[in-house]
């Protein structure tokens, strides 16, 4: 399915791909010379060089992950026979599974530990919309 007006850009595509290794490069450095100013508030400090900090996977990972619960927040009012059983019983799945396992690993993860209650959450409402409608309930 294409999106009118879209269409994929080369030049753009590698923009990006050049931005985000880059960026992935430069991130060792960056924590540097944030870590040596001494206008960087302690609390920020402390922030960024946390194991599940902004310069580790650990931090990335679930802060995209909040998409998929924007998203299901976006379909609130969407009309219920637009919504897939299966995506959001895997949605609701995963955010049970990975809330427990948030704070199971060493660092805790307490962004992961948010995005996975909240798709949990979303995921459980949209879910009980349709099976109210799949059993006759609405």
């Amino acid at each position: 399915m294409e999106i009118e007006g879209t269409e994929f850009s080369p030049a753009f595509f590698g923009a990006m791909v050049f931005g985000g290794v880059g960026t992935a490069l430069a991130g060792p450095r960056i924590q540097s010379v944030v870590n040596g100013a001494s206008w960087v508030p302690k609390q920020v400090t402390s922030l960024l060089n946390h194991p599940a900090g902004p310069f580790t996977v650990h931090f990335w990972a679930p802060s995209f992950k909040w998409m998929l619960s924007i998203s299901n927040l976006l379909d609130f009012n969407r009309p219920v026979y637009k919504i897939s059983t299966m995506q959001q019983t895997a949605l609701c799945a995963t955010g049970f599974i990975w809330s427990r396992y948030s704070m199971v690993i060493t660092p805790k993860n307490y962004n992961l530990l948010a995005v996975n209650v909240s798709l949990a959450a979303t995921g459980s409402y949209q879910l009980v919309r349709k099976l109210k409608q799949e059993w006759g309930y609405e």
